[in-house]
């Protein structure tokens, strides 16, 4: 198996939009608490807006840059404002549990 793996679950009552999550350590995601949370092509209020994320939409973080976390959207870098955000944390799964969802 792959040391990382696409993710594209809904965590209960989450969306994830976008994100490869490593199976070795935990990853973290950014869960936007309000509707239309705007994506940005850089960590400020003047960056371009590429996107919008809704209410419960989560997308992994790469890495925090002052009020922003850094995170891929379309297969760009962008970056969420994070008072907006709630953070999880997503523990790696094991093998085990990855072998009962290939089997179904």
């Amino acid at each position: 198996m792959s040391k990382k793996s696409i993710l594209s679950v809904r965590f209960k009552k989450y969306r994830m939009i976008f994100g490869v999550l490593n199976k070795k350590k935990p990853s973290f995601i950014s869960i936007s608490t309000v509707n239309s949370l705007r994506v940005r092509t850089s960590p400020d209020t003047n960056g371009k807006v590429i996107g919008y994320l809704d209410k419960n939409d989560a997308v992994l973080i790469t890495s925090s840059t002052g009020n922003f976390y850094k995170t891929v959207y379309k297969d760009k870098s962008a970056y969420v404002y994070a008072p907006y955000c709630k953070v999880m944390e997503i523990e790696p799964a094991s093998d085990d549990v990855e072998k009962a969802i290939d089997i179904g």
